[in-house]
């Protein structure tokens, strides 16, 4: 499963471009790919970051964080199709689209999801500011936590006794004692 036209010259394997409908069912987890529409797959190359694979993950048996949907790289186009297509959508954690930038993460999107908890993931110092102060001030307005690995490092999900907690790993931040 590829979610976008960068594929290595010597892959020999056969693979698929993620697509909307493609899913997955095990015992403790359903995988589903809500975004992009198959119908849309012909646009990937030209605007892969919109078209990036957006997931749903829903964990069964399991208290705490249950249902995840992971945005990749998409904005507010998918977003909005997203609430037309699954408007009863189940989210306690949003891995924000495009590392928190201020083209995704819109306002209606976040306010119809109401997600327990918001996740950015974007480096430390990054060129762009992700996570946007927008997409922050949004966040806040709407009273909907974030976590971002920029102020907490490594943040992983992890099952404990039937429940699937946060750990927050920040080692020591290096780059601060740094001449730059």
């Amino acid at each position: 499963l590829i979610s976008n036209e960068q594929l290595p010259n010597d892959l020999k394997q056969p693979f698929q471009y993620c697509h909307q409908g493609q899913q997955w069912h095990y015992p403790e987890l359903d995988i589903q790919i809500l975004w992009p529409k198959e119908k849309d797959l012909a646009f990937v190359a030209s605007n892969q970051n919109q078209y990036s694979c957006v997931v749903y993950l829903q964990f069964k048996k399991v208290d705490g964080y249950r249902n995840f949907l992971i945005m990749g790289d998409a904005g507010w186009e998918a977003e909005y199709e997203l609430l037309k297509d699954y408007p009863n959508l189940k989210i306690d954690v949003l891995v924000l689209g495009h590392h928190g930038s201020k083209h995704s993460s819109a306002y209606d999107f976040l306010a119809t999801l109401k997600p327990k908890l918001a996740i950015a993931s974007a480096g430390f110092d990054n060129r762009y500011g992700h996570p946007s102060q927008q997409v922050i001030a949004r966040l806040k307005a709407l009273h909907i936590p974030l976590k971002s690995t920029v102020e907490q490092g490594t943040l992983s999900f992890v099952l404990e006794n039937h429940k699937i907690v946060l750990h927050e790993r920040r080692l020591d931040r290096l780059w601060l004692s740094r001449g730059f």
